[in-house]
């Protein structure tokens, strides 16, 4: 099983726990429940090195799972970005319009999509 299948499947499993108890796996995933900060922010902060792609995968899918997120929470998770001073998770944080919604006039200036840093 790849890790990606093996990841939307833990998801999953734990939205149907969740749902089981009458929890929202959103609200878990955007409690600051450890050390004042969320999953969200110590899975990014906590990345494995060598994970590359595969974190990208897993932040994408939290974060899709958290929606819709809390203004706070998004400070949190942009915060543990910065601290990261990994150009291509920062570059995530750039093109995912439920961190960085774009402007209405950054659309009509841009388009639909944000570009890519070269």
């Amino acid at each position: 099983m790849s890790p990606a299948v093996a990841m939307v499947s833990i998801l999953k499993s734990c939205t149907d726990a969740c749902v089981g108890y009458n929890l929202s796996l959103s609200m878990l995933l955007q409690e600051p429940s450890i050390e004042g900060h969320t999953l969200l922010y110590w899975a990014i902060l906590k990345q494995p090195p060598d994970a590359e792609g595969c974190i990208l995968d897993l932040l994408t899918s939290f974060i899709f799972h958290s929606l819709p997120l809390l203004p706070l929470r998004i400070v949190d998770i942009c915060y543990a970005y910065l601290l990261t001073l990994d150009q291509v998770l920062l570059q995530q944080l750039r093109v995912t319009p439920e961190l960085m919604p774009m402007s209405r006039m950054d659309k009509m200036l841009l388009g639909a999509q944000i570009p890519m840093d070269k």
